[in-house]
């Protein structure tokens, strides 16, 4: 044997009924820490010798699943105190038709599946509801499901009147279920479970999968007792050090006798619910900084833990996502959450998987009135549609003082530097845990021991406001070359809006920094083996964030290891270049045109268009590009290829485009953009063909045009540099599914002049 369970001493035997099950083996890795490692070798068999068991009855077989049906006891609904519920503010959320001219009328002529909804917030709360209900359709039965509860929090049904087939409390949801012949009428009567309710919702046809296409209820006679004898809910009081602290909220919530410890149970609980107890701790908390729990879960499946501290106001950050004052989240010693990263929803939450225990301390901010505590468990992630089923348990609250060392930045000499702030646990995207770091204040070491992907990288949002200069200093603290891409993107679009880069200090052949990104990269700097350089560069209006990469590109180094400090902003009058002449480029006639090297050029979508095919230097044609597709484009891609441009006061565009298709036409746009939503910013465009100039009208998005089979044209614009930062050609775009199944274009003496 590899594993043994022993009964425990002074443990009873099961008394429910079981089962034995014997696999020859389990099938999974996640049991070889108990079961011993699986040797892939399939040959073996199972012997069973010996099985024994012993009951004082064997239940017939054919009847011990079937469990007795309990009759619904008669419920007595009260004659008096009955007041009439408004219901004009009834509907706007699922898409139902609401008619209360005569009645609440609740109609719908599609089919309404899953969990769509009518509902209203009720101006008084209540013990119990009572209305009539009539199916207004001659034809089709209706499938209803009403709920009533606590807005924002638990509630439900204890009973119902009438009680019976038709009639049923849904005890998963704590909601009635309600089915009604064609053209039948009920009368329901709801006691309320727990709480007093202030939330009506109504489910027509929307519970099945085989919801009618449409249907017609009518409640009429809707009454609430005010404020009745709803049962008092029970106080869950748990202890923090020595102050007794009572929670309530939206848990089955159990606490010890010696109120050491406090349960919260769930079951089928919504993963973006926000469900949470919570508790006031104002009067105890005093000058203490630092809450400290143990969590263990003792449910079967992994569960997800959030705390926050709640103060009156937003106390730490300038945001509109919540009033807390987390400063730092720690889950058995590891920082999982600290500085901006609880811009978005207060404590980091943390995984428990099934049967472990874990250490939770948050540390928070003083002096601004912190008087709240919640526990939020599988119900706080936004994008969870799942739900979840579990049992964990708090204990061993406590509250002290701490003090709190906070690491001061540094920054470079001069005036107006502002420190960029990192948190303690930096966005990771796409890294597959590749990447370690560590920050402090406004400055980050980062290492990897094996080639990260290309899209790896470390991102925090950053607010650059006025400022629209950035300085860091960067070490390579290796024997090796190294590689650092710096980038800050523009909301949205996620283009870079690095304008212009420069080492100010350091800079060397092999220390360099490399600005031809392809509009997505931003920069890459080169770092010599131990190189030290100090890096200025500058961002244009819409950034928003910070993001670094090391070694991430194609050719990156397999270890990397650098420290980037000193990282800070300030305001400053910066001159924008002009573009200067680039050798290798052809131009049209005409003096005053600067060619533009198109070897930035990069695709928007992986595997749109085949590879553009990019002129060279030898040939004098790095303004030249070749973009072709050999099937249909995914319809509302919106494939191009594009490049950010430096236009400084130019304002004019020149291109020649060739088809190359001798058989097919291409449609073809070009779109001279700004950054932060894509905007157009030309006011002119034309296409010469054929020695004739016509001016295109539809240039909101782009200008437009078609070059039939083996046709060459000539493309003018003007264009407002002040903004505008982008080139995008698109060829063969398809919003309509209509594209040419295949295209080849070539675009070449791509110019720019005043």
């Amino acid at each position: 044997p590899v594993y043994r369970v022993n009964r425990k001493a002074n443990q009873e035997w099961p008394e429910t009924p079981g089962r034995i099950i014997m696999n020859y083996w389990c099938g999974t890795k996640d049991a070889a820490g108990w079961m011993g490692a699986f040797k892939d070798d399939y040959s073996g068999t199972a012997d069973y010798e010996y099985v024994a068991t012993s009951a004082t009855q064997c239940p017939d077989p054919n009847t011990a699943h079937v469990k007795p049906v309990t009759p619904p006891e008669a419920l007595e609904v009260p004659t008096e105190g009955w007041t009439d519920i408004d219901y004009s503010g009834f509907g706007g959320w699922s898409g139902y038709t609401i008619d209360t001219t005569d009645g609440l009328t609740i109609s719908h002529s599609d089919v309404k599946k899953d969990y769509a909804c009518e509902g209203m917030s009720l101006a008084d709360s209540y013990s119990w509801v009572k209305f009539k209900i009539k199916n207004n359709d001659a034809t089709n039965a209706a499938d209803l499901r009403i709920d009533v509860k606590k807005e924002g929090g638990k509630g439900g049904v204890e009973a119902v009147s009438p009680a019976n087939e038709k009639v049923s409390v849904n005890t998963i949801d704590s909601a009635v279920m309600l089915k009604l012949d064609a053209g039948e009428e009920q009368e329901i009567a709801i006691k309320v479970k727990d709480i007093l309710v202030d939330q009506f919702v109504v489910f027509l046809n929307s519970m099945s999968s085989d919801s009618a296409t449409e249907g017609s209820v009518t409640i009429t006679e809707l009454k609430g007792i005010v404020n009745g004898d709803a049962p008092e809910p029970e106080d869950y009081v748990v202890k923090i050090g020595e102050n007794e602290v009572s929670f309530g909220g939206s848990y089955d919530i159990t606490c010890a006798e010696d109120k050491s410890s406090m349960t919260l149970g769930y079951t089928n609980l919504s993963g973006n619910s926000y469900s949470n107890v919570n508790a006031n701790i104002s009067s105890f908390i005093a000058d203490n900084n630092v809450f400290t729990v143990t969590i263990k879960n003792e449910g079967t499946e992994t569960a997800n833990v959030r705390i926050d501290i709640n103060c009156p106001e937003k106390a730490v950050y300038d945001t509109d996502n919540g009033t807390y004052c987390n400063l730092k989240a720690e889950y058995t010693g590891n920082v999982v959450a600290s500085g901006n990263n609880y811009a978005y929803g207060g404590a980091d939450w943390v995984q428990i998987a099934a049967g472990e225990t874990i250490t939770a301390k948050i540390t928070f901010k003083t002096g601004v009135g912190a008087n709240g505590l919640k526990f939020f468990v599988d119900s706080s992630t936004w994008d969870d549609e799942t739900t979840h089923t579990g049992k964990v348990i708090f204990s061993d609250m406590a509250l002290s003082k701490e003090e709190v060392v906070e690491v001061q930045p540094t920054l470079p000499e001069g005036e107006g530097w502002t420190a960029i702030e990192l948190p303690a646990s930096m966005q990771e995207n796409n890294t597959n845990g590749k990447y370690t770091h560590e920050t402090a204040a406004n400055s980050i070491h980062v290492t990897h021991s094996e080639l990260p992907t290309a899209s790896s990288s470390l991102s925090t949002g950053v607010t650059y406001g006025e400022n629209n200069k950035v300085h860091m200093k960067i070490k390579n603290n290796l024997d090796a070359a190294s590689a650092i891409r710096v980038n800050v993107q523009v909301a949205n679009v996620w283009n870079t809006t690095i304008l212009s880069a420069e080492i100010i200090e350091g800079g060397s052949d092999e220390n360099t920094v490399d600005t031809n990104g392809d509009g997505y990269n931003g920069i890459t700097v080169n770092l010599g083996a131990n190189a030290e350089i100090v890096l200025e560069f500058v961002v244009g209006d819409g950034a928003c964030n910070l993001c670094f990469g090391l070694n991430n590109m194609e050719n990156g180094a397999a270890i990397g290891d650098v420290t980037i400090s000193e990282i800070c902003m300030k305001s400053e009058q910066v001159e924008i270049p002009e573009p200067q002449p680039v050798d290798g480029t052809t131009l049209p006639e005409g003096e005053g045109w600067i060619g533009l090297d198109l070897t930035a050029m990069g695709l928007s979508l992986p595997n749109t268009y085949n590879t553009p095919v990019k002129g060279n230097a030898e040939d004098n044609s790095l303004n030249s590009i070749q973009i072709a597709h050999s099937e249909q484009l995914a319809q509302g891609t919106y494939p191009n290829v594009n490049m950010m441009v430096n236009y400084g006061t130019q304002n004019k565009l020149y291109m020649e485009i060739t088809n190359n298709s001798e058989t097919t036409a291409a449609a073809v746009k070009i779109c001279v953009q700004e950054l932060s939503n894509y905007s157009n910013t030309m006011t002119s465009a034309t296409v010469t063909r054929n020695e004739t100039t016509e001016s295109l009208t539809e240039i909101g998005w782009g200008a437009s045009f078609t070059l039939a089979a083996g046709e060459t044209v000539v493309f003018e614009c003007v264009f407002d540099p002040s903004t505008a930062k982008t080139l995008a050609i698109v060829l063969n775009e398809n919003p309509d599914g209509n594209a040419a199944e295949s295209g080849d274009i070539t675009v070449s003496h791509v110019a720019i002049s005043k």
